[in-house]
């Protein structure tokens, strides 16, 4: 998994004003939430953008990104053509089966995808009309636009409670422990974000967790 070297994304906390005053300059307030798969962070993303925030959703905006022709044809030459289902679309569960047990082949999807990704992010971050966008990505963390955020949160939940959830999605849980050895330690995204949210119960005590966010770290950021 291809990652900003670990010295520049600690840069990111230990310089946070400083980045602060860089980003505003664009005119939009950047909330980056991030975490390891079934941690709940998008659920919390959405949450946090009830408060007339856009939202952007890394992952969805990847897989559309899956239908352009120069994509599938780098995805073709790099994993065969067993990753298409009958209607020529990418497979989902294909692809999964093969990026997330071998390392390097997760490393070679992530470079014919990334850089399309964060490219699309950023162009919708300026054309936002919202102040606040709120960026949701499991990788955030492996992209310089971290260090374009002005505020990264890490939603975390127990290993357990987050196979629990995605086996109630549909996924096995050695699928969902294949993707989480994939992702960075839990402690990393400690270290390496301004909040931590921990989510090992209902989405009552999410919710609260989320305003309580918005009120205490993302709108004062609004009124300065």
């Amino acid at each position: 998994m291809t990652r900003i070297p670990r010295k520049d994304v600690v840069r990111v906390t230990r310089y946070y004003g400083v980045l602060r005053g860089v980003t505003r300059c664009y005119g939009v307030l950047r909330v980056g939430v991030t975490g390891r798969a079934g941690s709940g962070k998008s659920t919390f993303a959405r949450m946090l953008a009830e408060n007339r925030a856009s939202i952007l959703d890394a992952d969805k905006i990847a897989w559309k990104l899956y239908s352009n022709p120069t994509v599938r044809k780098n995805l073709a030459e790099a994993f065969g053509r067993k990753i298409f289902n009958k209607e020529g679309a990418v497979d989902r569960k294909s692809l999964g089966e093969i990026v997330f047990t071998n390392p390097e082949k997760l490393k070679r999807l992530n470079a014919i995808i990334h850089p399309l990704l964060v490219g699309e992010l950023k162009h919708r971050i300026t054309r936002s009309s919202q102040k606040v966008v709120i960026i949701d990505a499991a990788l955030l963390l492996d992209w310089p636009l971290a260090r374009e955020c002005d505020l990264l949160i890490a939603v975390l939940a127990q290993e357990d409670i987050s196979v629990a959830r995605l086996t109630k999605k549909g996924t096995s849980p050695n699928r969902t422990r294949a993707i989480l050895a994939t992702q960075r330690p839990e402690q990393e995204f400690r270290t390496l974000c301004h909040v931590v949210v921990e989510n090992n119960k209902d989405l009552s005590e999410l919710k609260l967790k989320a305003d309580k966010i918005w009120q205490e770290r993302i709108k004062p950021l609004l009124d300065t």
